[in-house]
């Protein structure tokens, strides 16, 4: 098993009788790893399942012998590299952004917007986008990361912002 982004993956294989081992990957399995031939080191390309072949060589008391050993690999974690932050807001009359931008890795920055400190319940409401508001109140911006093909999502968290009552 392997999960994408491993560096340090590596197949094994021992022979009693000293012959080499060589390493290859199986017809299909190419767009999922590269194998050295020689270490069995894995790069790991994408989520999936592949297999390599792990042959030890002929000996003079051995036979050759092959093996194949079926790598599966799993989603890594994106994650939040920094969170939004609530901006210091006061009421305009128009629609506001109400935090600054978060970074991700593995995935995309998502946002959805509640005036209650629940998350929404609906994965329609979360967007790309920056929430905004027009009202004075307290909002809470929640956001999480949508992995990409080799990543899983985040779980949500959420900021607070207010966005005071303007001076009359």
């Amino acid at each position: 098993t392997a999960t994408y982004g491993d560096t340090d993956k590596k197949v094994e294989g021992t022979t009693d009788g000293n012959g080499a081992i060589s390493y290859a990957v199986k017809e299909g399995s190419a767009d999922y790893i590269d194998v050295d031939s020689s270490t069995g080191a894995l790069t790991i390309k994408k989520v999936g399942t592949a297999t390599v072949i792990v042959t030890a060589a002929e000996t003079a008391t051995y036979a050759q012998a092959t093996k194949e050993v079926t790598v599966t690999i799993s989603k890594a974690n994106s994650t939040v590299t920094k969170a939004p932050e609530a901006k210091t807001l006061t009421y305009t009359g128009s629609a506001q952004a109400l935090v600054n931008a978060g970074e991700a890795t593995g995935g995309t920055m998502n946002y959805a917007v509640t005036t209650e400190n629940t998350a929404p319940t609906d994965e329609n409401l979360y967007t790309t986008s920056i929430p905004t508001a027009n009202d004075a109140g307290t909002y809470y911006v929640w956001y999480k990361v949508k992995g990409d093909a080799n990543h899983n999502d985040t779980v949500e968290l959420n900021v607070k912002v207010l966005i005071d009552k303007a001076d009359i």
